[in-house]
C-alpha cells in the first residue's frame, strides 16, 4: 500500500501464505482507512498519513507478520487445531490490535516451549 508521509513515498505491505497482499484489508478492518488516520489522495494514487500513524502501522504489520510466521511454524509441530485454539483463547477479551497481537505472541511463545 503506497503511503505518502511528509511528501515522501513509503509503503506498508503484508501478504498471506499465498502471496496475496492484504494490507488495505488489514488496516481497513481496524477502521484506519475511514477514521482519518489515512486519507486517499486521488491525484497521487496513494494514501496520506503522518509519520506517527505510518510508524504505528508499520510496527503493527511487523507484529502481525511475526505472529503469522510463528503460527505456521507451530502448526507444523502441534497441528492446526491446537495452535488455532491457543490463538483464539489468547485473543479473547481484547479489542485493541496491539493488545491482541501481544497476547497471541505470548501464547505462541508458551506453546512453543
Amino acid at each position: 500500500m503506497k503511503v505518502i508521509v511528509n511528501d515522501v513515498e513509503k509503503s506498508l505491505n503484508i501478504t498471506d501464505a499465498n502471496g496475496i497482499d492484504f494490507t488495505k484489508d488489514f488496516i481497513g478492518n481496524w477502521g484506519a482507512l475511514s477514521d482519518g488516520q489515512f486519507t486517499w489522495d486521488e491525484e497521487a494514487g496513494a494514501y496520506i498519513a503522518d509519520e506517527e500513524t505510518f510508524d504505528w502501522w508499520s510496527k503493527a504489520i511487523d507484529r502481525e507478520i511475526s505472529n503469522m510466521d510463528r503460527i505456521a511454524e507451530l502448526k507444523e509441530i502441534h497441528g492446526s487445531d491446537k495452535v488455532d485454539e491457543a490463538v483464539s483463547e489468547a485473543a479473547n477479551g481484547y479489542n485493541d490490535l496491539e493488545d491482541i497481537q501481544n497476547a497471541i505472541s505470548t501464547a505462541l511463545v508458551e506453546l512453543g516451549n
